[in-house]
C-alpha cells in the first residue's frame, strides 16, 4: 500500500506535466535542450533564494514573517521570469540569424514562439515540483503516513501532491501568458502573471488554519486550470492572427517525421 500511495501521489503531482512534455516538447530536440538549461537555471535560482533565508531559519510561525518570505520568493522568481524573456528574445534573434544563412528558410510561426515559452514554463514548473515535493516524497515509502492537525481530512503527501499540481500548471502556462503579453505590449496581461503567482503563494498560508486546506487547495487548483485555459485561449488567438513577420530557422526535431 505504501508503494501504491507513493505512485498515486507522484502521478497526481507530475502526471499532467509528463503529458505536456510528451505531447508538446519531447518531439523537438531544441526544446528538450532548452528545458534542461532552464531547469538548471531555475534550480540555481531556488537554491540562492533559500540561502537568503539561511540566517533566519527557523522562521517565526506567525503569518507576517511567512508572508514576507513568500513575497521575497515570488519577487526573485518573477525577476528570473524577466530574465527568461530576455533569453527568449535572444533565441528568436539567433534563429533569425541562422535562417539568413540557410537556403529555404521558413517563417517562424507564433506556435514556435509559444513552444519556446511553454518549454521554459515547463522547466519552471518541473524544477519547482522537484525542489518542493518530489525531494521528500520517498518518505511515503515508510511504514506509515503523516497527517497534520490543521488538515486531518487528507494526508500530508496527498495535500502536497495537489498543491504541486496546482503550482505546476500555474508556472507552466503563466510563461506562455507572460511572454505573449510582453511580445504584444499588453501590460495588463503580463502584470496578471506575477499578481496570480503572489496570490497563489499567499493562499498557501490558509493551510495553517484549521481545515484551511479544504479551501485553499481547490482554489489553487482552479487558479492553475484557469492559467491553462487562458494560455490555450491566447494560443488560439495567435493561431487565428496568422504567422509572425520575422524569418527564422525551424526548431530542430528529435524525430525523423519532422514534427
Amino acid at each position: 500500500m505504501a508503494f501504491a500511495g507513493f505512485l498515486g501521489c507522484a502521478l497526481i503531482a507530475g502526471g499532467p506535466g509528463l503529458a505536456i512534455f510528451w505531447t508538446f516538447i519531447r518531439r523537438k530536440a531544441f526544446l528538450v535542450l532548452l528545458v534542461l538549461a532552464c531547469s538548471f537555471a531555475w534550480l540555481v535560482g531556488l537554491l540562492l533564494t533559500s540561502l537568503l533565508f539561511r540566517g533566519y531559519v527557523p522562521l517565526e510561525s506567525h503569518t507576517g514573517a511567512l508572508a514576507a518570505a513568500l513575497l521575497v520568493g515570488v519577487a526573485v522568481q518573477e525577476a528570473m521570469r524577466l530574465g527568461c524573456w530576455l533569453l527568449h528574445r535572444k533565441l528568436v534573434v539567433a534563429l533569425g540569424q541562422v535562417a539568413e544563412k540557410m537556403e529555404g528558410a521558413v517563417r517562424i510561426t507564433r506556435e514556435d514562439e509559444q513552444l519556446l515559452a511553454l518549454a521554459q514554463g515547463w522547466a519552471h514548473g518541473a524544477t519547482h515540483s522537484l525542489f518542493f515535493y518530489f525531494s521528500w516524497l520517498p518518505l511515503f515509502l515508510g511504514k506509515g503516513t503523516l497527517y497534520l492537525d490543521e488538515c486531518p481530512q487528507m494526508s500530508y503527501f496527498l495535500a502536497g501532491a495537489l498543491l504541486t499540481l496546482a503550482f505546476n500548471l500555474l508556472h507552466t502556462f503563466s510563461m506562455v501568458i507572460a511572454f505573449d503579453g510582453l511580445r504584444e505590449g499588453r501590460r495588463k496581461q503580463w502584470a496578471a502573471v506575477p499578481v496570480a503567482h503572489l496570490g497563489a503563494a499567499l493562499l498557501t498560508l490558509v493551510n495553517l488554519r484549521p481545515s484551511g486546506c479544504l479551501g485553499s487547495i481547490p482554489l489553487l487548483l482552479l487558479l492553475g486550470l484557469t492559467s491553462a485555459v487562458a494560455a490555450g485561449y491566447t494560443c488560439w488567438q495567435n493561431a487565428a492572427a496568422g504567422p509572425a513577420d520575422a524569418r527564422h530557422a525551424p526548431l530542430p526535431t528529435s524525430e525523423p517525421d519532422g514534427h
